[in-house]
């Protein structure tokens, strides 16, 4: 069972949304027995939701748990953990300050204790719940969401970087819209079919090269290796039926919970399909070629 929970952005960073899900999941003078009840548990912060596996746990017990109130004492303890994690140079963390420093956003990470608590006590409440199965169905959600509107979606613009030890090409999507969500997937498992179909099976090179994609506070980056291949027709119109076929896999139905807990919409799975139908070869042409 998984337990998303609505945590957004604060100045362009989600650092307070990260070091409160650190709080929740610990607490001061933890007993064993305590431990043993929490250790199986794993939790993530994206930039719009916090995410816990509760696995067996029991969900009533554990939202009970989570809403009770921070101590200036355990942001303190918790924060100076919090830095050490966020000290690794990990490649999604280089592609978004790539992408941030061109687009010119500025991200302020100052953390003030009051504000951490009155964040807690605004978000971890069930009016920013979504409560899923293992097969990521939702049980339980109460978010009001909104009805779709007809928006194309927009690139703000194309980023050409070589980022430490691999070259990549950044396309950076406007994400204010479900569908921007879905055309960033689509590239994404259109350029990741094509490198293991082009490397791995017709020139018999084993690879590891992918793409990357983030998601920031109003935009999505795909990170695209620098290889030489092109995307024919047929190869666009084959990986656009496998990707209607993916809508029963887990990763597709996360990202309808994801949209929901970013702008409060919840598509229907017609609506993605019949949105998936009308990509066309020459839109994702217009992203992924450079022009």
């Amino acid at each position: 069972m998984y337990l998303y929970i609505q945590t957004p952005p604060v100045n362009n960073s989600n650092k307070v949304a990260h070091l409160v899900e650190h709080c929740v999941h610990n607490k001061e003078n933890l007993s064993i027995s305590e431990y043993f009840n929490i250790c199986d548990i794993d939790a993530e912060t994206s930039f719009w939701y916090t995410k816990f596996n509760l696995h067996h746990f029991d969900i009533k017990k554990f939202i009970h748990a989570i809403e009770y109130p921070l101590t200036n004492k355990l942001i303190k303890k918790e924060l100076q953990a919090l830095n050490e994690e966020l000290q690794e140079k990990i490649f999604t963390q280089k592609i978004r300050k790539i992408t941030e420093k061109a687009l010119n956003i500025k991200e302020d990470n100052r953390i003030n204790y009051k504000e951490i608590i009155t964040y807690h006590k605004k978000y971890y409440n069930k009016n920013h719940y979504i409560i899923t199965d293992e097969n990521y169905d939702i049980i339980q959600i109460w978010i009001k969401t909104i009805k779709d509107t007809n928006r194309k979606p927009q690139i703000l613009q194309k980023i050409h970087k070589r980022i430490s030890w691999e070259a990549n090409t950044l396309i950076v999507l406007k994400y204010s819209h479900w569908k921007d969500q879905i055309i960033a997937n689509f590239i994404e498992i259109l350029i990741d079919t094509r490198i293991e179909y082009q490397e791995r099976y017709m020139k018999w090179i084993y690879t590891y090269q992918c793409s990357s994609m983030i998601e920031g506070t109003n935009y999505i980056t795909i990170a695209i290796p620098k290889l030489q291949y092109n995307i024919e027709y047929e190869f666009f119109d084959n990986a656009k039926k496998y990707y209607k076929e993916l809508l029963n896999d887990w990763k597709i139905r996360e990202n309808q919970i994801i949209n929901v807990l970013y702008k409060n919409q919840l598509p229907s799975k017609a609506m993605i399909q019949e949105f998936i139908e009308s990509i066309s070869y020459e839109t994702i042409q217009g992203y992924i070629t450079d022009k």
